[in-house]
């Protein structure tokens, strides 16, 4: 296992959302949480046994909304025990190696 989850938080975008996963996917246990709302279908992004992908909430700018999805993403990953959580926006790139 993994000592470091990746908690993204996306909403559009679906091509930005696989590049950031396809970088990241070797390294990390990734937790991808998708507004409920988005036109993002789950099943065309990159398949991996460490990749966990939810669609459960309503999301809206500004709102308590944003709170709830960022609570539910890291109660899942933290049923894992991982040593560290990053919260990030699909919408990230990643400037450095990995390492």
């Amino acid at each position: 296992m993994n000592i470091t989850a990746i908690l993204i938080l996306a909403h559009h975008n679906p091509t930005q959302l696989s590049f950031l996963i396809n970088k990241l996917k070797l390294d990390f246990d990734i937790y991808v949480q998708i507004d409920k709302k988005s036109n993002i279908n789950i099943e065309n992004l990159p398949k991996a046994k460490n990749i966990y992908y939810y669609k459960e909430i309503k999301v809206y700018w500004g709102h308590v909304s944003q709170v709830y999805n960022m609570k539910f993403i890291i109660e899942k990953a933290f049923k894992k025990g991982y040593e560290r959580y990053c919260i990030i926006s699909g919408d990230d790139l990643p400037i450095k190696s990995n390492e």
